[in-house]
Formats: structure tokens, sequence, C-alpha cells
């Protein structure tokens, strides 16, 4: 018995940036007064025809490219739209999921290992897994409503886009991880080119504060851009595990607490 990833579905009506482009474009159409018949004519096409590009039954670059002309918009402003339409899918870990993995934080590690496409061989060397125990794992995911098992022995994820930790069981578990993480940036400090560590304890005013703390979300959300994009569309072999730790808050040392 051999576990497999579940094919790609190739039904483009299910891929989700093709559904914010879809809403973007049907979207754009109704703000400028257009009908579907205006754009038939355009595209010397039937209403028809235009109806199933606009459901993502008969839709091609070509026909993007087109109705992007059209609309007197450049495909690049209109891929723009359809971002900021979409945003970044986020999906939280709920209290079921939370609580196993704070108690088996090794299942999260191999979990996220197989969401990032990591092959099933590689894991299971990197684990000592046997077949028999990588599957019963693959059970507990199913029941935790984090993939689902074919007979076929495919499995497929039931979430996409970025997998986030809630405030919670196991956030309280990787704080041990955090300071690891500091121990080691402390220790690197002359050996990591790409390190970066500042810890500064300062008085900012109530304006300065709100600045800063922006300047930080949007940092944050930058990271999370990068994230998304060099996890989904670059390969793993040319990517680096790479940690974030921000803390920012109001606080005051306890100076003579030892």
């Amino acid at each position: 018995m051999k576990m497999k990833f579940a094919p790609q579905d190739n039904d483009l009506r299910n891929n989700k940036d093709l559904k914010s482009i879809l809403i973007v474009l049907k979207g754009q159409l109704k703000a400028k007064g257009f009908t579907y018949a205006d754009l038939a004519m355009y595209l010397e096409v039937s209403e028809v025809t235009v109806k199933r590009i606009l459901t993502g039954r008969s839709l091609s670059l070509r026909s993007i490219m087109a109705i992007c002309d059209f609309l007197n918009i450049t495909f690049l402003d209109m891929a723009s739209l359809a971002k900021m339409q979409s945003g970044h899918e986020v999906y939280v870990l709920n209290s079921e999921q939370d609580k196993f993995f704070a108690a088996n934080p090794h299942c999260y590690i191999i979990f996220i290992n197989l969401y990032r496409r990591t092959s099933v061989e590689k894991v299971m060397a990197d684990w000592n897994l046997t077949e028999k125990s990588f599957f019963n794992l693959l059970r507990t995911f199913e029941k935790l409503k984090l993939i689902d098992l074919y007979s076929n022995n495919y499995f497929k994820f039931k979430m996409s886009g970025l997998v986030r930790v809630p405030q919670g069981y196991l956030s309280k578990v990787l704080v041990k991880y955090d300071q690891k993480f500091l121990q080691y940036i402390h220790e690197s400090s002359g050996n990591n080119k790409n390190r970066i560590f500042q810890s500064s304890e300062v008085l900012l005013s109530p304006n300065h504060i709100e600045e800063f703390k922006a300047v930080m979300i949007k940092t944050i959300k930058e990271f999370n851009d990068n994230a998304y994009f060099d996890e989904t569309m670059i390969p793993q072999s040319k990517t680096q595990s790479v940690r974030l730790l921000v803390a920012f808050s109001p606080y005051e040392s306890d100076w003579k607490q030892n």
C-alpha cells in the first residue's frame, strides 16, 4: 500500500484564482454599464458563448485578454483587482485540531510538510514511518477533517491557502520553539548574513505606537504575501525555511527581578 497525493483538479471552474478573475470581469462589465450582448458583439460570438466564458466553462487566456481590451483595462490591472478581491486564503486550525496537535506537535510538523507537498517518501524516511503507521496517521488527519482519503490510496487536503495556528493550546507549545529560535539568533549573530535581531525597550507617544504598529502589520502582510506565492508557485527544492518572530507591546521590564 503506497499513499499518494490526489491528482490536481483540472476543472478550471474550481480554481479559486480564476473565480476571482471572473468576479472582477463581471463586476467591471456592470460598473461600466455594459451588457453580455455588448461583449458578445465585440467578441463576435453569441451571447450564450459569453455566458459560458464568464462562468468559466469556455474560458481561455485569449478570451480574458480580449475582454480586458473591451473593458479598456490591462491584464495586469485586472489581475491586481482579482488579487485584492480574493485576498489570501487562510485556514485557522479549529479547536479539536489545535488540541490534537498540541498533544502531538510532531504530527503537526508532519502535516505541514505534507501540506507543503514534501514527498510521501521523504516524510516517511524523515520520521521513520512504516506504511502502516503513515496510513494510521492519515486516518487521524481524516478524522480531524484535514484531508480526504480515497479507496485508491490517494489523499487530498480539505483546505487551501496558508495554515495558521490560533491563540490556544498549540501556540503555547510553540513558545518553546520561539525560545529555541531566539537562542539560535543570539548564538549565530556573526555567522548568518540574513539574520536580523533587534531588542529595544524605549519610550513612545501613543501616536508613534500606532504608527509603528501599522508598519509592523504591513511588514507581516508582505511576509505572508511572499510566503503564499512561494509556497504555492515555487518548487520546494528552491525555497528555504524561514522563521519570523514579531513581538511589540507596551511593556516595562522589572529590572530588579533576577
